[in-house]
């Protein structure tokens, strides 16, 4: 019977040490699935924060471009105020007689002189150089007579910088 007793309490110990171990399990899970759970939202919160700095990055990345071009711009437009002009203004040389001086260290191709108004191409003389090329300090002459009907009121010199292409066509104005 001391055997049957000692067998009885054995059982019993062990079905308690079953219970512990079952409880320590289930405790176990439960720790593992909210670590867990948690992990999830760890996760999620990990993908937005992600998400939200490439856009951030997108963003800022546009702006640094615009910013980029915008200085790119202001640069052009220092250095072109910061260039002499293209040409003179006329010099009268004698007479009827006037000419203006290229005083840009580009080359300029002169495209054509056009003359206001419609009519008065025969009241004007032009000099320069026939093909219309001007160097640095090369210059145009221009003699206008005018008669009582008609007075030549605008000589237009449409010029571009030789490296430019034809359609960067730049216009000086001469009031006459």
């Amino acid at each position: 019977m001391c055997m049957g007793l000692a067998g009885l309490v054995v059982a019993f110990g062990v079905l308690v040490v079953s219970g512990v171990a079952a409880a320590a399990a289930v405790i176990q899970a439960r720790a593992a699935n909210d670590a867990k759970r948690d992990a999830q939202i760890a996760l999620t919160e990990a993908r937005k924060a992600r998400d939200d700095v490439q856009d951030l990055a997108r963003v800022s990345t546009a702006a640094f471009v615009r910013q980029a071009e915008a200085q790119e711009k202001a640069n052009l437009l220092k250095e072109e105020q910061m260039r002499p002009a293209a040409w003179s203004p006329p010099k009268w040389v004698s007479g009827d007689l006037h000419a203006v001086t290229k005083t840009s260290r580009r080359p300029i191709k002169v495209d054509s002189f056009e003359i206001e108004p419609e009519g008065a191409e025969n009241l004007i003389r032009i000099g320069g150089p026939e093909n219309g090329l001007y160097a640095y300090g090369d210059s145009f002459d221009y003699m206008v007579s005018n008669r009582l009907s008609v007075r030549v009121r605008k000589l237009t010199v449409n010029w571009r910088y030789e490296d430019e292409p034809k359609s960067a066509v730049s216009r000086y104005i001469i009031p006459l």
